[in-house]
């Protein structure tokens, strides 16, 4: 998908309902063309990132180590959506 002019909405299942998973959002921050991705929960929730912007490479590096402290367990869920959210990232769930 790189060096394309397109953007790209990713869709996929989470059978446990679960929110996005650590991989999901790295995959999202990574992605150049990615702009939306939506996790579609079985009970029906449906939980969005969209980038308003392009990432710099500095904040893609910010939110690889803010990944990582949650994948420690430095901190949780709601703080890595909230520290995102500098890098141009809307969260919503439906």
């Amino acid at each position: 998908m790189k060096g394309t002019d397109y953007a790209f909405l990713v869709m996929h299942n989470h059978p446990s309902n679960s929110h996005f998973s650590e991989k999901d959002i790295k995959t999202f921050v990574d992605a150049v063309n990615m702009s939306i991705l939506i996790v579609l929960g079985n009970n029906g929730a449906i939980y969005i990132l969209e980038k308003t912007r392009d990432l710099l490479p500095n904040e893609i590096i910010s939110a690889r180590k803010t990944l990582l402290d949650w994948k420690k367990d430095f901190i949780s869920y709601d703080t890595v959506i909230e520290q995102i959210k500098a890098f141009g990232i809307v969260h919503s769930e439906i």
